[in-house]
């Protein structure tokens, strides 16, 4: 992280890169003492990313951020059913516009590029039901962000949130009952409101309490208009936090939908 003090009311710049490797060996045996194998191979992803994102301060109160992260990932499997590989690699941005109203409130407006891996046993099916292989036809999921919304704080103890957001997905990632296989979805549509409120009786604790209500919908293809299943409308949460000294947390969340 860089701090630019004379440029316009100030400017930071955080950078950074992450690498992460998942890997697993499989094997199956047909009888209960396993000794005789029935099934085995490996499956591995490897991904590396870059991201940067930088924060101007157009006025006193006014803030202007901008992000973007470059990341590439490679899917690999060499399972007795066959050795195949596929990379993915997306570039994404966001932008986003900072209102400081006091110490305690902002409101705002953003966008971003948002992008999601197939998860390990999404993109190469391990689980032993005849479709064991790598799901060549299967795309990240991808789609467009947009938020706006404000925070404000009561005192020291309470502070409130209220979020509107709009989601356009393409590409979401399910799993087929018919063909018993993870394929990628018509384009869905995903908007409502996110209220946050968080109690801090303590110092060292708090209390974050959640609802969002969603309304999620497809909106291309056979699908077009109807409503995308496994999407709850209503989502409670609490999430409760007690810092440990300084440098950690413990924290939990009960979720209700």
């Amino acid at each position: 992280s860089v701090e630019f003090p004379g440029v316009m009311y100030g400017m930071s710049v955080t950078a950074g890169a992450d690498f992460i490797k998942d890997s697993m060996d499989v094997k199956r045996y047909s009888d209960i003492n396993r000794t005789a194998r029935s099934f085995k191979g490996t499956v591995g992803k490897e991904s590396l990313g870059g991201y940067a994102r930088g924060e101007v301060f157009l006025l006193e109160s006014l803030v202007l951020s901008l992000s973007g992260r470059y990341d590439s990932a490679l899917y690999s499997s060499d399972l007795d059913s066959g050795e195949d590989d596929e990379r993915h690699s997306p570039f994404l941005w966001g932008a986003g516009i900072n209102y400081i109203i006091s110490d305690t409130a902002k409101v705002y407006l953003k966008y971003e590029k948002v992008f999601r891996y197939p998860f390990l046993d999404e993109q190469i099916v391990y689980s032993g039901y005849g479709t064991d292989g790598f799901t060549e036809d299967l795309d990240p999921e991808k789609g467009h962000s947009f938020d706006a919304g404000f925070e404000t704080g009561f005192g020291k103890m309470v502070s409130a949130g209220v979020n509107f957001f709009y989601l356009i997905m393409q590409d979401e990632i399910a799993y087929n009952n018919v063909t018993y296989l993870n394929e990628n979805l018509s384009e869905t549509l995903r908007y409502g409101i996110e209220s946050t409120l968080t109690v801090k009786p303590l110092s060292f604790a708090k209390v974050t309490g959640a609802y969002c209500f969603t309304a999620a919908e497809f909106t291309d293809g056979v699908d077009d208009g109807n409503t995308v299943p496994m999407v709850p409308v209503h989502r409670f949460s609490i999430v409760p936090e007690v810092k440990i000294m300084k440098i950690s947390r413990i924290y939990s969340e009960i979720i209700f939908s």
